[in-house]
């Protein structure tokens, strides 16, 4: 003989209430830390932008603010759907660590400030990409994480090229790198061979 447990509808509903509760806690955690992270990436390419004295990192730092501030554009999609409200009045970054720079100190400070924020946003994007209770949450991190890690990548090859500096230039290293933008995939990292003196193509 079977024997059946019989539980009340209001433990029931206690039980879906607090799951949903968790889920929109978490939600709006990652939402809010998202956020305030990109727009942190949007004015730090800005700034690279502005101050950087290397080509490809000016260049760099370009379209990594205009892909933040696609992704923002979605996140604040997002957030209306959750009913998360984002602070619209944050104020603008200090940077305090790379303002008093200037040249190759800049350039160099920028970059590691760069992979900093980008392993920390990776960190949280893929802690929601596994873990994420909220469907929706979960599959915007884990479409966002190949872009930052895209980012990241790039800014680490700049950053080795970068800290190489003169030198770099005098070896005539036999690979070099090549900054370029893919409508749809964001920043991708080219090597492109070196030619031979003299040899053309």
């Amino acid at each position: 003989m079977k024997h059946f447990m019989w539980v009340p509808a209001f433990v029931l509903l206690a039980v879906v209430s607090v799951s949903a509760a968790d889920q929109a806690a978490d939600a709006q955690t990652f939402i809010k830390t998202a956020a305030q992270e990109g727009m942190k990436e949007v004015q730090l390419g800005m700034l690279g932008a502005d101050r950087a004295t290397h080509p490809d990192l000016k260049k760099f730092s370009r379209q990594m603010a205009e892909d933040h501030n696609k992704m923002n554009m979605q996140l604040k999609e997002l957030a209306a759907k959750k009913n998360v409200t984002l602070d619209q009045s944050a104020q603008a970054m200090k940077f305090e660590n790379l303002m008093n720079l200037k040249g190759e100190q800049f350039d160099r400070a920028f970059m590691g400030q760069v992979i900093q924020d980008h392993n920390t946003s990776i960190q949280l994007y893929e802690q929601q990409s596994t873990s994420g209770q909220d469907p929706d949450v979960k599959a915007f991190a884990t479409n966002t994480l190949p872009h930052l890690r895209a980012h990241l990548e790039m800014a680490q090859k700049l950053s080795d090229r970068i800290g190489k500096g003169a030198a770099a230039e005098d070896t005539r290293s036999d690979r070099s790198i090549e900054v370029r933008h893919d409508a749809h995939e964001g920043l991708k990292v080219e090597k492109k061979e070196a030619q031979p003196a003299g040899e053309t193509r």
